[in-house]
C-alpha cells in the first residue's frame, strides 16, 4: 500500500488517552478503504459519540478531486478534497442535525426536519461526552 493510503482495519487497537490510538494490536484484516459502502454501529465527532440502534449504511465515492460520503436513508452528504475530509465533513453534519433537528421542539421544526427528527431518534440509541 502506497503512503498515506486509507486502510480499514479488523482486530483491537491499544488506546492512550482520550480514545486516540496508539498502536494497532492483532489485526485480523487489513485492506485499503475503497468506495464500497461502509456500515457504522456509531459515530464519533470531536468529544461526541452517537451508537445506533442498527447499522448506518453510508456510501463512499471520490476521486483525485473530491470524496462524498452519504447516508441515503438521512440525506446526509459530506462532500472533502480528500476521503478524511468527506469523512469529517458527514460527521460534522450528522451532528449538527443531531443539535438543531432531533432534540428541537417538534412546533420549532418544518414537515421535513420532523422526519429527519424521527429517523435520527429511531437510529441513535444512545449520545453522550467522551472524555
Amino acid at each position: 500500500m502506497a503512503t498515506n493510503t486509507f486502510v480499514e482495519i479488523t482486530g483491537e487497537a491499544i488506546l492512550a488517552e482520550k480514545d486516540k490510538q496508539r498502536k494497532i494490536a492483532n489485526a485480523t484484516r487489513l485492506c485499503q478503504s475503497g468506495q464500497a459502502p461502509i456500515r457504522w454501529t456509531r459515530l464519533i465527532y470531536e468529544n461526541r459519540e452517537f451508537v445506533f440502534n442498527y447499522e448506518l449504511v453510508v456510501n463512499v465515492r471520490g476521486d483525485e478531486n473530491i470524496w462524498v460520503f452519504e447516508s441515503e436513508e438521512l440525506g446526509l452528504i459530506g462532500f472533502g478534497n480528500d476521503r478524511q475530509d468527506a469523512y469529517t465533513a458527514f460527521c460534522q453534519d450528522f451532528a449538527a442535525c443531531w443539535d438543531n433537528i432531533a432534540i428541537a421542539d417538534d412546533d420549532t421544526l418544518a414537515e421535513d426536519a420532523l422526519d429527519m427528527k424521527a429517523a435520527l431518534k429511531a437510529l441513535v440509541k444512545n449520545f453522550g461526552y467522551i472524555e
